[in-house]
């Protein structure tokens, strides 16, 4: 996989904004960096050098930093014990003896666990294609909110188009969520995020719906997580600020490139 099909250029990487967080850091340097595993040492050393935020940071106090990021990331408290973190975009690394290399980190390569979820491929239907995108766009978003007040979230559609679409409110949560509708006429299908918005809304509750409309509808419930893990394995690419996620249909599963994504088909379970 090339440098450029990453999330981030190198020389993009350099320029991080001034308010970069630890999070943002190691998120960037798992994406640039080609290695599979990394270690703290590795890790804290990559960020003084390429960051500017943190180039006059003490490595020490650095390395402690994405240490205590990393840890409290990987792991979670249940019933009053420490257990692994499923849901994190990062996993130690096992050293084939029972345990764990010590301070040895990887992205995660994430088996969604849903069983009640049976694969519900998309039909396709090549006819009542609707022209006019607006049209099809403002249904999309229509639908999405017809879902969520089923499923009792109080839901408004924004006035203006800042990258999120419908705000829900439920159990005095709220979410943002952006709907992406395409109409199926075949067996490959796509859509395109702003890459802009994306990173700006990065940091709340948000999430992407895409509407497929073909024999009847159907609603692909994305996290921001489940799009930057296709980023980092290279099955989503960013070119000129826009994020592409393009569907393939085979074998009676739907795929972005490599990813097997069926788990997310009509799953709003996902949104909590």
């Amino acid at each position: 996989m090339d440098v450029k099909d990453l999330i981030m250029e190198k020389e993009d990487f350099k320029q991080m904004s001034m308010h970069a967080s630890i999070k943002d850091a190691v998120y960037a340097v798992f994406n640039i960096n080609k290695k599979e595993e990394l270690d703290l040492d590795d890790i804290s050393l990559y960020i003084q050098q390429e960051i500017p935020d943190f180039e006059n940071c003490d490595l020490d106090v650095l390395r402690k930093r994405v240490s205590s990021y990393l840890s409290t990331s990987t792991s979670k408290t249940v019933k009053g014990k420490r257990v692994v973190n499923k849901e994190s975009l990062y996993e130690r690394v096992k050293n084939g003896k029972g345990g764990f290399k010590k301070g040895v980190y990887k992205l995660r390569k994430v088996k969604p666990n849903v069983p009640k979820l049976k694969p519900n491929p998309i039909p396709i239907n090549e006819e009542a294609i609707v022209e006019n995108t607006a049209y099809v766009g403002s249904a999309g978003e229509m639908a999405v909110c017809s879902e969520l007040l089923f499923r009792e979230y109080n839901v408004s559609r924004m006035s203006v188009d800042d990258g999120v679409d419908i705000v829900a409110i439920k159990n005095n949560k709220t979410y943002y969520i952006q709907v992406k509708t395409v109409q199926v006429r075949n067996a490959s299908f796509g859509v395109k995020i702003n890459e802009k918005s994306f990173l700006k809304y990065d940091s709340n509750e948000c999430y992407y719906i895409v509407v497929t409309r073909s024999i009847k509808n159907q609603f692909l419930v994305f996290t921001a997580d489940d799009i930057k893990r296709m980023q980092c394995v290279g099955d989503i690419k960013i070119s000129n600020g826009t994020i592409s996620l393009s569907f393939t249909q085979k074998d009676g599963c739907l795929y972005i490139k490599s990813s097997k994504i069926d788990y997310v088909i009509n799953n709003f379970e996902r949104i909590k």
